[in-house]
C-alpha cells in the first residue's frame, strides 16, 4: 500500500474487510495518536463506508466520545471492567444512571 494517500489506505482496508464478509468488526481505540486532520479524514471515510457493513455490528472501543457519537446506534459505558449503563446515545445523554456516565457523555473530567 505504498504510495497511497491516507484516504486510499482506509478505503483499501474497508474493501478488504467487506470482501471477507465479517460478522462482527472491532475497532479498538482508533487513531488516538494521530493528528486531528488525519482523524477527521479517517472518520469521514469510515462514515462514508459504514453503509457497506449494514447488518454487521461494528464495535468501537474508544475514549473520544465526540468523535464517534454521531455514528453510534448504541453505547455501552464501562469503567473498571464493569458496565455502568447501555442504551441509545440520546437516552444516555438525557437520563444517565451513574455520575461517570453523565460526565463521560458530556466530555467532562477527561483528558484527551
Amino acid at each position: 500500500m505504498y504510495g497511497l494517500s491516507l484516504e486510499e489506505k482506509i478505503t483499501v482496508a474497508f474493501l478488504r474487510a467487506t470482501i471477507l464478509n465479517p460478522r462482527l468488526i472491532f475497532i479498538d481505540e482508533p487513531f488516538y495518536q494521530l493528528s486531528n486532520s488525519k482523524r477527521k479524514l479517517i472518520l469521514t471515510t469510515i462514515k462514508d463506508k459504514l453503509h457497506e457493513w449494514k447488518g454487521c455490528p461494528v464495535v468501537i472501543f474508544c475514549s473520544y466520545i465526540y468523535e464517534w457519537l454521531p455514528y453510534c446506534d448504541r453505547l455501552v459505558i464501562m469503567k473498571n471492567k464493569t458496565i455502568l449503563q447501555e442504551g441509545e446515545p440520546k437516552v444516555l445523554l438525557k437520563d444517565p444512571k451513574h455520575v461517570f456516565v453523565a460526565k463521560y457523555m458530556n466530555g467532562e473530567g477527561f483528558s484527551f
